[in-house]
């Protein structure tokens, strides 16, 4: 299950491979989505944006790594 503000299809986005996973919305939602050619163009002209999203990346990656290690 996903909160608000969490990121999905980061591995595939960052790598330009195809998704792993399927998700549901169970309630209204606002997503945002682009291509990876899309967003490194963007984040290679946006420097504190890359290294915000960077930062997300990492915590994202370790949240979902800690919950598959408690499964």
């Amino acid at each position: 299950v996903c909160v608000p503000g969490q990121l999905i299809g980061e591995g595939a986005i960052m790598s330009d491979e195809p998704d792993t996973a399927t998700v549901r919305l169970t309630s209204p939602s606002r997503v945002w989505s682009a291509s990876a050619t899309a967003l490194n163009s963007f984040l290679a002209a946006h420097d504190e944006v890359r290294h915000a999203l960077e930062h997300s990346l990492t915590l994202s990656l370790r949240e979902k790594l800690k919950a598959a290690n408690r499964d």
